[in-house]
């Protein structure tokens, strides 16, 4: 009974964190909005699509690790003026290695 207590609990926890992180698309919607960040531009779809795929190739290989830093850049993008995010103040190099 407590392993299925402390499961609910865990999972719980698990969808809290996961609805307080920003979505692709809100991400996606902060980066194309920031006239600040000079990179070749891409169409909302193809920011969401790329966003995405990274997510889940990191779910795929179970990396904890860089689904971690994906969602802390995430939290960074949307967290932080344009000025700071074209500046590289989110960038994570680890992330860009594939």
């Amino acid at each position: 009974m407590a392993t299925a207590s402390r499961s609910g609990s865990a999972l719980a926890i698990l969808l809290l964190a996961s609805a307080c992180r920003p979505s692709c698309e809100e991400v996606c919607d902060k980066l194309l909005a920031c006239e600040e960040v000079e990179s070749p531009r891409v169409s909302h779809a193809e920011c969401e699509d790329s966003c995405t795929r990274e997510e889940a190739l990191y779910e795929t290989w179970d990396d904890t690790h860089l689904l971690d830093a994906l969602y802390d850049e995430m939290a960074c993008v949307m967290d932080s003026p344009c000025a700071d995010v074209a500046a590289g103040a989110c960038y994570d190099e680890a992330l860009f290695v594939y």
